[in-house]
């Protein structure tokens, strides 16, 4: 209901705030440039600013544009990618049952249908591979190039740092030596990639090979910065932003840095569960929505809604009832959604219902259980 939305903002409270967080913006300009080469304030303290006025910028853009950021998260294959296809009713998204999500995707309204891909431009790429090595602590890191580090040199090192510091092998060898080594196999892919200008695609080119590649293709979606998916069937959420982000439990160690940063940003999370076959919250989900806050210091857990996904995939009814107990049981246990936040259904038979889908199978299925696919309810709950 559009008419709703400007009761969300009193006038003059607005006004106050953009007033207070311009004038921020003007004092920390003016300390900036006061300071320049002169060493008035130490590093410290002028990276402590500098964050703090990032902060505020951050918040200025979103009061002044009136938008609201979403983080779609979940653990891989519980239907997230699903799940944004519901929200924007459109089979987008990959959606298979195998991993298929290695790119942060956003999704916002748009009055035409389209998908823009931006690339990472060398120097960006060139940071966040120095960085992976610099977390192993491979030897002058900073200096060494992706281009040049060969897959033999790797290898070695990371036989030699299995007896030489045992403890740093364990934390980093599954998740970021498996980065290192991709990026390396797959460095000539990437590099063709990088500093590329913006690929637009059409509403008919959404569904082709070359754009999904830039969301699913393991390798050739390490060079992507952005996908940015516009729909027109988001007006009724046009101030939000949403973003469907890499599962809790990938394997790639940048994904979940993107994760994490993206829950710290996200003024609303929706947490998507399998609810179908796992019913309970998993120890991946709880320590990163328990233990984590934002810059303001609010816990995640303060901003969680939670959809339980696949109800369609159990055998009986009971099954279904007693599932969706239990999901809500975990969440009142750790108290981690506030009451009302917490919707049951299946994203599939939604996409069915509105014949995004072509089979029948889980929207009859959850007709017989005499349960709601839970979308719309989302939505409401949300807006």
């Amino acid at each position: 209901n559009q008419t709703n939305y400007s009761k969300i903002w009193d006038p003059k409270e607005k006004e106050l705030y953009t007033k207070i967080l311009t004038n921020i913006s003007e004092v920390t300009k003016e300390i900036f440039s006061v300071v320049g080469d002169e060493p008035i304030i130490d590093g410290e303290k002028e990276a402590e600013i500098k964050k703090y006025s990032d902060s505020c910028a951050i918040y200025y853009n979103k009061l002044v544009k009136n938008t609201f950021e979403i983080a779609i998260v979940g653990l891989e294959k519980s239907g997230k990618s699903s799940f944004g296809n519901a929200l924007i009713k459109a089979d987008i998204l990959p959606s298979k049952s195998v991993r298929c999500t290695f790119t942060s995707t956003q999704l916002e309204y748009g009055t035409e249908d389209e998908a823009v891909v931006e690339f990472y431009t060398r120097t960006e790429f060139t940071e966040l591979f120095s960085g992976m090595l610099k977390a192993v602590e491979y030897p002058e890191a900073e200096k060494i190039s992706f281009e040049s580090l060969t897959q033999e040199q790797i290898d070695d090192y990371f036989e030699k740092l299995q007896s030489s510091n045992p403890n740093l092998y364990k934390i980093h060898n599954v998740r970021t030596g498996e980065d290192i080594k991709n990026v390396i196999k797959g460095k000539e892919k990437i590099s063709k990639l990088l500093d590329l200008p913006k690929k637009i695609y059409n509403k008919d080119q959404l569904k082709m090979t070359d754009f999904t590649k830039f969301i699913i293709d393991p390798i050739l979606s390490r060079a992507v910065k952005k996908v940015r998916i516009k729909s027109s069937q988001l007006k009724e959420m046009e101030n939000c932003i949403i973003y469907d982000v890499p599962g809790f439990d990938s394997p790639t160690k940048i994904h979940e840095d993107q994760t994490l940063e993206r829950l710290r940003e996200a003024d609303a999370i929706i947490l998507v569960t399998n609810v179908g076959k796992n019913p309970n919250l998993r120890g991946t989900e709880l320590q990163i929505l328990l233990r984590n806050c934002d810059a303001d210091g609010i816990q995640l857990k303060d901003k969680l809604f939670i959809y339980g996904n696949q109800i369609d995939t159990v055998n009986n009814f009971d099954d279904a009832r007693k599932n969706a107990f239990v999901l809500q049981h975990d969440a009142k246990k750790y108290d981690i959604a506030k009451k009302g936040r917490i919707i049951i259904g299946s994203a599939l038979a939604y996409l069915e219902e509105n014949k995004i889908s072509n089979s029948e199978e889980s929207m009859k299925k959850l007709k017989t259980f005499n349960i709601q696919n839970g979308i719309e309810a989302v939505k409401k709950s949300l807006i």
